[in-house]
């Protein structure tokens, strides 16, 4: 192997290293804002202001 093989293959494995890391620390650091609030995941149902008959 040539010095620009080795190069290759370390700038590949650094690119990959990298790419690794960068995806583990945002889904680590994903939710820390939403750590201490609740999530509100229900459905609500829209409440109507007036309601009328038809008497």
């Amino acid at each position: 192997m040539t010095f620009s093989d080795v190069a290759i293959l370390l700038t590949l494995l650094g690119g990959a290293i990298f790419v690794t890391f960068q995806i583990t620390w945002t889904i680590a650091h994903e939710n820390h804002d939403d750590k201490n609030a609740r999530k509100n995941d229900r459905l609500t149902v829209p409440q109507l202001g007036r309601s009328f008959s038809l008497d």
